[in-house]
């Protein structure tokens, strides 16, 4: 919805600026400059790509119109850990937050977003693409 939002903004800012002006709306419909920019943005990237991430990207596209499922109570949530644990290090000192990682972010204290982070650098596994021997 807020693709759908911005595009018409940024429309409505482009094509009204011209049009107040005193431009002519004619002069932009320019089909010809559209399909080769077009053209050559949508070339330069089949190039540049392979099949799957080409794939990847179409069956992608479509969630750019979903709604995020980060919502206004997740990050007031997560801004209040965050007070928490920097107000932990202006009390107790810089290294306060190490000691968190054995007990948990604050006691009592862990956000719903914890379940959705991504793994921990060390416990990824390898993509078989870059395994080097040696």
């Amino acid at each position: 919805m807020l693709v759908i939002l911005g595009f018409v903004i940024v429309m409505g800012a482009v094509f009204g600026g011209f049009a107040l002006d005193d431009g002519h709306l004619a002069a932009l419909f320019q089909p010809y400059e559209l399909l080769m920019i077009g053209g050559g943005a949508l070339g330069a990237f089949v190039i540049a790509n392979d099949r799957k991430s080409i794939a990847a990207t179409l069956r992608a596209l479509p969630t750019l119109f979903h709604t995020s499922k980060y919502t206004r109570a997740l990050y007031l949530e997560l801004m209040s850990l965050l007070y928490d644990i920097l107000t932990k290090v202006r009390k107790e000192g810089l290294m306060s937050p190490d000691r968190l990682r054995e007990h948990g972010p604050v006691p009592d204290r862990e956000p719903d977003g914890q379940r959705d982070r991504h793994p921990p650098p060390g416990r990824r596994t390898a993509d078989p693409r870059h395994h080097q021997t040696g």
